[in-house]
């Protein structure tokens, strides 16, 4: 396109040649920010503060050294986690995910494993350190399995209660004090062998077996 480029001639283009446009502008932009990206690399090793620059830079040491793509680097510039998760991928693959890939993903809803297709800028957080590995796109059975696990364990958690001691005597079940005589028969009657360990002062945590 030449300089002479405005609002008004470009009316009279077709969809096509207005795509054409857009994408000869984005490479000269993309061109531009690794080159800035150099720079801000540099100047940083020699102990210039670059922070005020936009979020484009935040990442400049991995454009300038060919691990982020200009261009996703560009469009995810006020997602950072996102960038984070899509460094270990090819830069062309950070490009197709940057524009706006649909990418699958497992999701759990009512106990349930299902997937779903989604933009990057569609996911959470946990959703993208999923999605993504050093090797591409995760596969779903990974996925999957990942988010079962967790949320067996995070159930597990939520499930045992905290049991502790204090000097008094006292054992504190959650939010319910009670004393060692009320405790041992109560998790007992649950499958529970609560020994409280005593020292020669004080007692500590009990052990829940």
């Amino acid at each position: 396109m030449t300089n002479e480029f405005t609002l008004e001639n470009a009316r009279n283009l077709t969809d096509q040649q207005l795509v054409d446009a857009l994408k000869e502008g984005l490479a000269m932009s993309e061109e531009g920010i690794r080159h800035a990206a150099i720079s801000v690399a540099v100047l940083e090793e020699r102990g210039r503060d670059m922070s005020m620059l936009p979020d484009t830079f935040r990442y400049a040491r991995e454009i300038a050294e060919g691990q982020l793509s200009p261009h996703a680097a560009w469009l995810l510039a006020r997602i950072p986690h996102a960038i984070r998760s899509i460094l270990p991928l090819p830069l062309d693959m950070q490009d197709e995910i940057a524009d706006g890939m649909k990418i699958k993903i497992a999701v759990r809803k009512d106990g349930r494993t299902m997937s779903d297709e989604r933009t990057i800028y569609e996911m959470s957080q946990l959703q993208m350190r999923l999605a993504f590995s050093e090797t591409g796109i995760s596969p779903f059975d990974n996925q999957a399995k990942w988010l079962i696990q967790n949320e067996a364990n995070g159930d597990k958690h939520r499930n045992t209660p905290k049991i502790t001691a204090t000097k008094s005597g006292e054992i504190i079940v959650g939010r319910t004090h009670l004393t060692v005589d009320d405790l041992i028969p109560a998790l007992s009657a649950l499958g529970y062998v609560v020994k409280p360990i005593y020292g020669r002062k004080k007692i500590k945590p009990a052990e829940v077996k």
